[in-house]
């Protein structure tokens, strides 16, 4: 598994930080959604206790993307071909590929 990981190089690690991104991003959409929901207020509300609920409901939803890890970890690993051929486009195109990707992929994704 080693072996594989490491000829996968750079595009898993942007393939994980993508992963990870959307994932975590999704919690806190979630956390709002469900906060909105059941309040009929926005989690920033000045109502005492509407933050404290966005985060119990956060805080879950942060342990649950703890206990999945290994399936971000495999999902990250399954996409990691698409981000080789995104950094070699941008490699092809402009000479700087990894730091353009790097910048899309974990920048602008948050």
């Amino acid at each position: 598994m080693q072996k594989t990981l490491a000829s996968l190089g750079t595009s898993a690690l942007l393939s994980y930080g993508w992963v990870s991104n959307v994932s975590y991003i999704t919690c806190v959409l979630i956390a709002t959604a469900s906060v909105m929901q059941t309040t009929g207020l926005s989690p920033l509300a000045p109502v005492d206790g509407q933050l404290a609920k966005f985060g119990i409901v956060y805080g879950g939803l942060f342990v649950i993307q703890n206990v999945i890890r290994p399936l971000r970890f495999a999902a990250s690993v399954a996409i990691s071909p698409f981000f080789d051929k995104l950094v070699s486009f941008f490699q092809n195109r402009l000479g700087v590929a990894f730091g353009i990707c790097v910048f899309l992929v974990w920048i602008l994704v948050y």
